[in-house]
């Protein structure tokens, strides 16, 4: 993991060195990312968890926060712990939708159709974020702004799963962790 630290004292590399903290960093560990599973997705809220015994509830929140450990750690666990991780992920079977609020179908429709991307689309896509940055608000006063209205309007869930079905479509289509920081643009 890059620092600051380590960087030289010459402006463009401390740079270089943000920008790569920014793109490898974390916010959190994983006890949050436990229970953020254990408490929010997996919680008295959820209409899914409810449905399931409290030993379902506690199965699949294992499985589920070790997979999502790993594949937040993917750059430092070994293929093959990551393939045995994957491998619990499928055992699991199917899980419900998420609820997306009311125009989920919508929601669901554009991540389908980000994750189908060719190269072409892309490509498209890039440019198209790169044309409109400059008018736009910085990309972390956005999703402040999101954040925001997602907790006043109770729709917290919905959108944090919404949040990680794009990261997860993004990835399908070939978006790169260098890339997303920068509002999937080339800059």
């Amino acid at each position: 993991m890059p620092g600051l630290r380590s960087a030289e004292a010459h402006p463009q590399a401390r740079s270089e060195a943000l920008v790569a903290l920014l793109e490898q960093g974390t916010i959190g560990d994983a006890a949050s990312i436990e229970r953020v599973l254990r408490e929010d997705v997996l919680g008295p809220e959820s209409a899914a968890a409810v449905l399931v015994g409290v030993d379902v509830r506690e199965l699949a929140a294992d499985v589920l926060a070790d997979a999502a450990v790993a594949a937040w750690g993917s750059a430092a666990v070994a293929d093959r712990d990551r393939r045995t991780a994957a491998q619990a992920v499928a055992r699991v079977g199917p899980v419900p939708d998420p609820d997306l609020g009311p125009r989920a179908e919508a929601v669901t429709h554009l991540l389908a159709r980000v994750a189908a991307f060719d190269e072409l689309s892309l490509g498209r896509w890039r440019v198209a974020t790169d044309e409109v940055r400059d008018g736009r608000r910085p990309w972390a006063a956005a999703m402040h702004g999101a954040a925001w209205a997602a907790h006043v309007s109770g729709r917290t869930r919905a959108l944090g799963a919404a949040q990680l079905m794009a990261v997860g479509a993004f990835r399908t289509a070939g978006f790169t962790p260098p890339t997303v920081p920068v509002g999937c643009g080339t800059r």
